[in-house]
């Protein structure tokens, strides 16, 4: 199995030439804050890097991010009619007054945009974000389109660890990182093998994901080919979710104690992200096959069933068809 993976203008692969090795290798997609200024400072006759942001004006005025998008979109295609091998697409340039768009949504929008415009295979796509921190991300990301990924909060996150002593102060950061990258390229291996893919090359581009929760016009304008069963966020509420989390960064007035989210995506936490599985329900799930309490068995599974008053799980949000409708209009079929 490989993560490696390569930067440049593709030629005719019916031939072979000394032209069709003017490439850059990575041994891995998860590239250090020091290998993508590497990249940046490319310029040469066969390699030149365009640097894009991926930011929107940030006042909540409907259509600043499909704007922004199209605006990218464009200067992308410009950079590639121009010459540039590599776009490289980053959202450092955030400040109180520009948001940051979406990684996947950047990358989804560009690489689909060249696909459209006959030039996708003229130009690679180089991704410096905050957004990615897990291996999912780095998998989608691929999976959309971006050849490389900076996961430049990761790097400013283990400087934080070790400032604060949560990490040893004495050891390398750099050393810190290659751990993480490490651990980020065996998860991509785990999750290739598990669709019998062998290659990051053959995952690139490969968009095998179901999408939940998004519209169907963002998901054909931006992630072409994708499924989508159910409809969901438009390309508004998506900005509007962007500056929900941006005005925590940048509040409009100041606030005493400023203090992280206490998340609980994960680990369940009582003032974060809802779990089916929760100290309520485990209590009573362990106390009534212990006691042998059916009462209490049935608290446990009033608690469990009432996951859809906040949205659970996808399931809760279904209806049951009562089965004497349907099989009266079969019955009429079958007439």
């Amino acid at each position: 199995m490989s993560l490696k993976t390569y930067l440049g203008k593709d030629q005719n692969l019916l031939i072979e030439s000394p032209i069709h090795c003017r490439k850059v290798e990575l041994e891995s997609p998860v590239l250090s804050n020091a290998e993508l200024e590497k990249l940046r400072a490319i310029d040469n006759d066969h390699l030149q890097a365009k640097t894009l942001d991926i930011v929107f004006r940030a006042s909540g005025e409907p259509g600043k991010l499909e704007r922004a998008l199209k605006r990218i979109c464009q200067y992308a295609e410009d950079a590639v009619v121009d010459g540039y091998s590599i776009i490289l697409l980053t959202d450092r340039a955030v400040n109180s007054n520009h948001a940051a768009i979406p990684a996947m949504l950047a990358v989804g929008a560009v690489h689909h945009h060249l696909i459209r415009k006959g030039l996708r295979a003229k130009a690679d796509i180089v991704i410096e974000t905050g957004d990615a921190r897990e291996t999912h991300h780095f998998a989608t990301l691929v999976g959309y389109g971006a050849n490389a990924v900076n996961p430049y909060l990761v790097y400013e996150t283990l400087v934080d660890l070790q400032r604060t002593k949560k990490l040893d102060p004495a050891a390398d950061v750099d050393k810190l990182f290659e751990n993480y990258r490490k651990s980020i390229n065996a998860g991509l291996l785990k999750i290739f093998s598990k669709m019998g893919i062998s290659t990051l090359q053959s995952y690139h581009g490969a968009q095998i994901f179901e999408a939940l929760g998004i519209s169907k016009s963002v998901v054909d304008k931006y992630f072409t080919g994708t499924v989508s069963r159910i409809q969901g966020l438009t390309i508004d509420d998506i900005a509007k979710e962007v500056l929900v989390r941006h005005r925590l960064g940048y509040p409009t007035r100041e606030i005493p104690v400023q203090m992280l989210d206490v998340g609980g995506v994960y680990q369940w936490k009582q003032r974060g992200e809802k779990h089916l599985f929760n100290p309520e329900t485990i209590h009573l799930l362990q106390h009534s096959t212990r006691d042998k309490d059916f009462k209490q068995f049935k608290e446990y599974c009033k608690a469990v069933d009432s996951q859809g008053d906040d949205a659970a799980t996808l399931r809760s949000q279904f209806d049951f068809v009562k089965i004497r409708r349907v099989a009266s209009h079969w019955m009429r079929l079958n007439r």
